[in-house]
């Protein structure tokens, strides 16, 4: 267990590494406790390429809300096979009809903050629950959230 002064230093130090030195870090430090979280989107994917250059069959997991368009599902088959993974799919309690009996059609148009709590946020809390640490692919500029991101930061909402 890393203590406060420990992640302190890494939350100085990471800002003048690169991802490869990140990703060496990471795993060095948490082993088998860290894990890859990807929505599979371009950042995801270098993330992944990079990983698997450091560690062989790195563990990585997918948020499967139930709705992944087709052709995520194939992207993931083929980066399963291309780098010899199996991508974790982590669901949600409820499926999508015991959703939709519950809650009623659509819940996404009627209450969004719900239906990501159900189909994000709690497969993603659960999940994390069992790691140390986790990496994501976000980007400063995405969003004006994440514009103050750190390159290694404790995440507060998930104790990781």
């Amino acid at each position: 267990m890393l203590n406060p002064a420990t992640i302190q230093q890494a939350l100085l130090q990471a800002e003048s590494w690169n991802a490869e030195q990140v990703l060496r870090w990471a795993f060095a430090t948490f082993a088998e406790q860290v894990e890859i979280a990807s929505a599979f989107g371009p950042e995801g994917i270098v993330v992944l390429d990079i990983t698997a250059k450091l560690c062989p069959r790195p563990k990585v997991f997918i948020i499967d809300t139930g709705f992944l368009f087709p052709e995520t599902q194939q992207l993931i088959t083929t980066l399963e096979s291309r780098y010899r993974i199996a991508v974790e799919r982590v669901l949600p309690v409820l499926s999508t009809r015991n959703q939709e009996e519950r809650y009623g059609a659509a819940l996404w148009e009627r209450d969004p903050d719900l239906c990501c709590q159900i189909r994000k946020i709690a497969p993603l809390a659960k999940k994390l629950s069992g790691l140390s640490a986790w990496i994501t692919a976000i980007r400063r500029t995405q969003t004006a959230a994440r514009a103050g991101a750190r390159k290694v930061q404790w995440d507060t909402k998930f104790s990781c």
